[in-house]
């Protein structure tokens, strides 16, 4: 098993609200964390920390291989062909199911074919945009979080023409009106760990 680079996710209460004791290397821990915990948020639930696209770099090993594996799925048609790189993953993958739901089977029930060609088409249109980089952990050398597409982690007011070209091969014209109007991403978003786990794939609310 590859290792996870957020070796550690969760954070206690004492940190969070700051009562921690006051040496300024605790200050400096807890600080730490509380930006490890609003950067794993903003992957849940949608809110745009500032990242780094890294279109214009190559992806890490273990990122690419992972990438690779999803593209396989879809070029295989097989949706089942998803289990190997849950499998692979440290962590257990977001898709927004219900807890205990078998991956595999809620992607397909979520499907509008039933089958999951409509989930599959999706990774690839997310996978097919470069990705942000968002820095989570406190491992500088393996601390980043690669986010697809890139535009779930910009700011909608800031896109470029060329972004908004990106928007438009993702996603209808309505559903980026509603975008706009809601001013927060509500489309697909995939996250892959430094590690190549499979973090999160689902479409934001």
């Amino acid at each position: 098993m590859r290792g996870h680079p957020q070796a550690r996710v969760a954070v206690t209460a004492t940190e969070l609200s700051g009562t921690a004791p006051k040496a300024d290397g605790q200050r400096v821990k807890t600080t730490s964390s509380l930006l490890v915990v609003v950067a794993l948020c903003s992957l849940v639930y949608g809110w745009c920390v500032p990242g780094a696209i890294a279109g214009e770099q190559p992806l890490p090993a273990h990122v690419a291989e992972t990438r690779e594996m999803i593209l396989a799925a879809v070029r295989a048609a097989s949706l089942e062909d998803l289990a190997a790189v849950i499998d692979a993953s440290a962590v257990k993958p977001d898709f927004g199911l219900a807890s205990g739901d078998n991956p595999i089977a809620g992607l397909k029930a979520l499907s509008a074919d039933g089958r999951g060609l409509e989930i599959l088409a999706a990774l690839r249109d997310v996978l097919d945009v470069a990705p942000a980089t968002l820095p989570l952990g406190k491992d500088l050398e393996n601390n980043l979080v690669y986010v697809w597409p890139y535009l779930a982690e910009k700011p909608l007011d800031t896109l470029s023409s060329a972004d908004e070209i990106e928007l438009y091969r993702l996603m209808p014209a309505a559903k980026v009106a509603e975008m706009r109007e809601k001013k927060r991403w509500i489309w697909w978003r995939l996250a892959i760990g430094a590690d190549g786990s499979l973090l999160l794939f689902k479409k934001m609310p």
